[in-house]
């Protein structure tokens, strides 16, 4: 009896909160932990899937998606401002992520291809350039850019921003020019 009673204090005690505030606060924790966890150490890019609840990562899980980035750069900048991650973390993962999307990420008119290798940023599955896709990572960008209030970060966005070629998405590269 004794036994029951301890295992239920220690399940009472680690169980998510099952509604309210804390469920919305233990699913965005639980959420920014896996853009920490699956975020490339030295590329900064996102798995765009992988195993969930486990620490553990599986190896055949190596493609990243530029949505996935884009998602991990925003909650970098939440996450600091949660005080789940330091200042200093943030603007390093940020810093590391634009700048591997610069150097690394093929791009066609400032828009980028869906999936990404995540550790040499080489297209995959020869993948379509993605508007939609695109837009999630420049949001990201400007949700890092405005949490994390840093220069370097400011200026690479500024970069990727400006090279967007928009009468390319908005024409279809001019093949439809009253669209």
């Amino acid at each position: 009896m004794i036994l029951t009673a301890l295992a239920a204090v220690l399940t009472v005690a680690h169980a998510p909160a099952s509604s309210g505030w804390g469920l919305l606060d233990d699913a965005s924790k639980r959420a920014f932990k896996y853009f920490v966890e699956r975020s490339n150490p030295t590329t900064g890019f996102t798995k765009d899937r992988s195993r969930n609840f486990t620490a553990e990562d599986s190896a055949d899980h190596t493609v990243a998606s530029i949505a996935a980035i884009g998602y991990a750069l925003a909650a970098y900048g939440i996450g600091e401002k949660r005080g789940w991650m330091t200042h200093a973390d943030a603007v390093a993962r940020t810093r590391r992520t634009i700048h591997s999307m610069l150097t690394l990420a093929p791009k066609h008119e400032g828009w980028y291809y869906h999936w990404l290798d995540w550790k040499t940023g080489q297209r995959q599955w020869i993948s379509e350039v993605s508007t939609i896709d695109s837009a999630i990572f420049f949001s990201g960008l400007i949700i890092a850019e405005e949490a994390l209030k840093d220069s370097r970060i400011t200026a690479d966005t500024d970069k990727i921003l400006g090279a967007i070629n928009w009468h390319y998405f908005l024409t279809d590269d001019g093949a439809k020019p009253n669209s």
